[in-house]
């Protein structure tokens, strides 16, 4: 599975006309493909789009027909993990600001799984709540206090 994970992902990028040499290997059932590449920054996209849409398909066509569904993450140059500690800085930040003003913030529109991050290092805050709210690309966060 994993060379074909390598091969998928050559091909995408060969398409983007993006060169990188790519590293692929497993943990847990998990296949990890982490590419380094002299152009990081298309490859990655405003926000991690590319780098997203670049994992989802390469989960369609690895998944397409099989029996056994495998997930596939991929990286650069720690992108991910870099994405992740910003993401929490901020809700913790946000947060902060929530608890001084006394007024609910809503964050700008997030993908699921920048929500997902925001929600999770704030759901033990016992004074915070959070929210999702809005339809489309305009999903987005809403943190506010908790109500008694």
């Amino acid at each position: 599975m994993e060379a074909k994970v390598k091969e998928v992902v050559s091909t995408l990028l060969q398409h983007m006309k993006i060169s990188g040499e790519i590293k692929v290997h497993t943990e847990d059932d998990i296949i990890f493909a982490e590419v380094k590449s002299d152009d990081m920054s298309l490859l990655i996209g405003k926000k991690g789009r590319n780098l997203n849409a670049l994992q989802y398909i390469t989960n369609i066509i690895i998944n397409k027909g099989s029996e056994v569904k495998r997930r596939v993450f991929i990286d650069t140059e720690g992108y991910r993990e870099k994405r992740v500690s910003n993401l929490r800085a901020l809700a913790v930040e946000t947060a902060d600001r929530v608890k001084q003003a006394g007024k609910s913030f809503s964050l700008n529109p997030m993908s699921p799984s920048d929500r997902k991050i925001i929600h999770a290092a704030l759901k033990e805050d016992g004074q915070i709540m959070t929210a999702s709210e809005g339809e489309g690309r305009e999903r987005r966060v809403v943190i506010s206090l908790k109500t008694a």
